[in-house]
């Protein structure tokens, strides 16, 4: 572990997140924008904050309940910002759409620019209208209709997901296990949506399906990044150190995370060691 992720440890060990936020600030956390999360969810939350470096008060992030799990969303400008701080990021072209003479294309494209071994490389991803529309279903007119926001601009809503997919597909530690607005936009559809959501109703201890990231350039669907092996050993030997029940930090994991353990991403596993050593997870321990 290197001495920054150990200071960051000790600053979360020795000080509760929540204390560092005035009355004011908790209340507008606990009602807008971690609206429905637990005290333990909100100090994961503002623990992915800081390691993010991005402001929950500046509504650069977001805590989401959706079915009882909580998501972290952010804008595209906190993805621009997360990549830019690495001072690797080279540029993001414009996004390309196969039309634009329709009243919403079917398909956007957008290049991201990332400097490796002192090149500039291309990291290219699409987004397709039919993944990441939003609708409702208009009960009076028993019709489904757009988000407003999909209504209006529908090609800048569609560009923003390409480039959410192209900049994570760029910066997979960076950006791995944070969705922006834009990409879950579907999520939010009410009441029979067209396109329902698959939710992961496996039980404790049996691994769901790898979480992809679809059609990137190739057209294929890749897997998303896992942490490296010696993380997972580490979340592993801090459940047996602290004679935890593994199925039940498991639990937690999946309902934090939507992953279970063994299949964590860079950003998750991290997030969930500082999370367990900061004993925000309150475990019994064996009897």
């Amino acid at each position: 572990m290197s001495k920054n992720q150990i200071a960051k440890v000790q600053k979360v060990q020795d000080v509760s997140v929540l204390d560092t936020y005035s009355s004011e600030e908790k209340e507008i956390l606990r009602t807008q924008i971690c609206k429905d999360a637990t005290d333990p969810e909100i100090k994961l939350f503002l623990i992915i904050c800081q390691d993010a470096g991005l402001n929950p008060m500046a509504k650069q992030i977001y805590c989401i309940k959706r079915d009882g799990r909580m998501t972290i969303q952010t804008s595209i400008d906190g993805f621009r910002s997360m990549a830019a701080r690495t001072n690797e990021l080279a540029g993001i072209d414009e996004p390309v759409y196969d039309s634009e003479e329709q009243a919403h294309p079917k398909k956007a494209t957008v290049t991201v620019y990332r400097m490796v071994g002192g090149q500039s490389r291309p990291f290219t991803a699409s987004a397709r209208w039919e993944e990441y529309k939003q609708e409702f279903y208009d009960k009076d007119a028993k019709r489904y209709e757009l988000g407003k926001m999909w209504k209006r601009m529908p090609y800048l809503m569609l560009g923003k997901c390409a480039e959410s997919l192209a900049l994570r597909k760029a910066f997979p530690q960076q950006l791995s296990g944070i969705y922006t607005q834009e990409e879950m936009s579907q999520a939010e559809m009410v009441d029979q949506p067209l396109h329902a959501n698959t939710i992961d109703a496996s039980p404790v201890g049996q691994e769901p399906p790898v979480v992809t990231q679809p059609h990137a350039s190739s057209g294929t669907i890749l897997p998303s990044p896992k942490a490296p092996k010696e993380k997972i050993d580490e979340i592993e030997e801090m459940i047996k150190a602290n004679a935890w029940e593994w199925e039940q930090v498991n639990s937690w994991v999946k309902l934090t995370c939507g992953q279970s353990i063994p299949l964590l991403g860079p950003v998750q596993a991290n997030t969930i060691i500082a999370a367990l050593k900061a004993k925000i997870l309150a475990v019994p321990a064996k009897p």
